[in-house]
């Protein structure tokens, strides 16, 4: 989904002093699904599925985040 995201990280080291990093990930995100309407004619929908992202170091990167769950919605459409 983005195959790098970076950016600068300044850390004091003195009191007058610092020194910049440069931080970077690579991003998987993901979302699968599904939507359920009782009739075609029907403004009510339900949203069901499962999404996540994962997050790998790829430079200076302190560690790998990975976030995921399932997900249940009710909908009208207009």
């Amino acid at each position: 989904y983005y195959p790098r995201v970076h950016g600068n990280y300044t850390a004091p080291t003195g009191p007058f002093t610092a020194t910049t990093y440069d931080l970077a990930y690579h991003v998987t995100r993901y979302d699968i699904g599904l939507t359920l309407k009782p009739s075609m004619y029907s403004p009510i929908f339900v949203d069901a599925g499962y999404l996540g992202d994962r997050s790998k170091g790829a430079n200076n990167a302190p560690a790998t985040i990975s976030r995921s769950g399932p997900f249940v919605g009710l909908g009208i459409t207009f």
